[in-house]
C-alpha cells in the first residue's frame, strides 16, 4: 500500500496523503481560500413567463410510442350561427305570464311595518315560500303559499285598520269626557 501511495505522490508532485505514510506531527491540510475581492452576485430570479412556458417545457404526451395520437378537430361554427346567444329567464316585455301566482312580498313588508308585526312576519314567510316554490317550478305549492300570504296580508291590514280606529275612538272618547 505504501508503494502505491508513494508512486501516486511522486507522479503528481504533491505530498503523500496516505495515513500510513503521513508523519504524526504533520498539520492538517487547509483548503484554499477564496479571493477576498468583490464577488458578483448571481442574477435575480425571474419566474418564467406563462405564455412562453409551453415552448420551453412541453407537456408530455400520455401515449405509448407504438400508438398513434389522434387530436379532436376544433369546433368551427358555420356562417348560419349567430355570433352569440341571448337567454331570457322571464317573459319578454310584450308578454304577460298570468299563470304564475303573485307572491305579495311588497304588501307583506308594508303590513309588517305599518299594521301588525306578528301576522305581517307570517305573511312575509309565505311570500318567500311562494317565491321559492316558483323558482323551483312547483306551481301548485306556489299557488297555495300565495293564497296563504294574501290571507295573512288581509288579516294584518284588517287588524291594523281596526287598531287605528279603536285608538281614534279611544282618544275622542277620552277628550270628550
Amino acid at each position: 500500500m505504501d508503494s502505491v501511495c508513494a508512486s501516486t505522490a511522486s507522479q503528481a508532485e504533491i505530498p503523500p496523503t496516505c495515513p500510513e505514510s503521513a508523519p504524526a506531527s504533520a498539520q492538517p491540510q487547509v483548503p484554499p481560500q477564496r479571493p477576498s475581492g468583490p464577488v458578483e452576485d448571481p442574477p435575480p430570479y425571474s419566474p418564467p413567463y406563462p405564455k412562453t412556458d409551453c415552448f420551453f417545457f412541453p407537456t408530455p404526451c400520455p401515449h405509448y410510442p407504438e400508438q398513434p395520437v389522434f387530436y379532436q378537430p376544433q369546433f368551427t361554427p358555420s356562417a348560419s350561427y349567430p355570433p352569440y346567444s341571448i337567454y331570457v329567464s322571464g317573459p319578454t316585455s310584450g308578454q304577460e305570464n298570468s299563470s304564475q301566482p303573485k307572491d305579495y312580498m311588497v304588501e307583506s313588508l308594508l303590513v309588517t311595518i305599518f299594521c301588525c308585526l306578528i301576522s305581517g312576519l307570517v305573511a312575509l314567510m309565505y311570500s318567500y315560500e311562494t317565491r321559492a316554490a316558483l323558482a323551483r317550478g312547483d306551481l301548485a305549492e306556489g299557488e297555495r303559499a300565495s293564497r296563504k300570504a294574501r290571507q295573512m296580508v288581509l288579516l294584518s291590514l284588517l287588524f291594523g285598520v281596526c287598531t287605528c280606529l279603536a285608538w281614534i275612538l279611544y282618544v275622542v272618547v277620552a277628550l270628550c269626557i
